[in-house]
C-alpha cells in the first residue's frame, strides 16, 4: 500500500464506508453488543446499519465525511479509515441550505427510500427494539453539544 491521503468522501463510497465502520465497530459495547447481538450469525447484516444511516445522512450538509485512502498494489483506492461529524445545535445553522434550494429533498427522499429498504431487507444481526436507540438520544443532546 501508498501512503495514505485524507479527502472527502464519495457517495458511491458509502458501502465501502458502512463496512469499515462495521469492522471498527464489531467489539462495541454499544453498536456491537447491544445493537447487533446477532452479529456473529449474520456478519454481512451489520453494515445494513451503518448503510442505511450513511445514505440518509450523507445528504445533511451539516455532517463531514471523510475518508483515508491509500492505493493497492494495482493503483486502485482502498478505504483503510474514516471520520464522520455532525455539528449539531445552533451551530450547525450556519450549514444548513437555502430554503429554496432543490437538494433540501435529497434527504427525505433517502430516508423514505432506507425505511422501505429496511422493511424489503431488514438486518438479522440487529436488536430491533435497540436499532434506533442513538435517534432516541438525540433530544438530550442539546445539553451536552452546541
Amino acid at each position: 500500500m501508498s501512503e495514505i491521503v485524507l479527502r472527502d468522501a464519495y457517495y458511491s463510497e458509502l458501502p465501502e464506508i458502512a463496512n469499515v465502520m462495521s469492522k471498527a465497530f464489531w467489539g462495541d459495547n454499544l453498536f456491537g453488543d447491544l445493537i447487533h447481538p446477532h452479529r456473529n450469525e449474520y456478519p454481512d447484516d451489520v453494515d445494513l446499519y451503518w448503510l442505511r444511516r450513511a445514505r440518509v445522512n450523507f445528504w445533511d450538509y451539516r455532517w463531514k465525511w471523510l475518508v483515508a485512502v491509500a492505493k493497492d498494489k494495482n493503483g486502485n483506492e482502498v478505504i483503510a479509515g474514516i471520520a464522520q461529524w455532525a455539528r449539531l445545535g445552533e451551530g450547525g445553522k450556519k450549514f444548513d441550505l437555502w430554503f429554496f434550494d432543490p437538494r433540501n429533498l435529497v434527504k427525505p427522499l433517502s430516508s423514505v427510500a432506507m425505511k422501505i429498504h429496511a422493511w424489503a431487507r431488514p438486518s438479522r444481526a440487529v436488536d430491533p427494539k435497540e436499532e434506533d436507540i442513538i435517534e432516541r438520544a438525540y433530544p438530550h443532546f442539546d445539553s451536552i453539544w452546541s
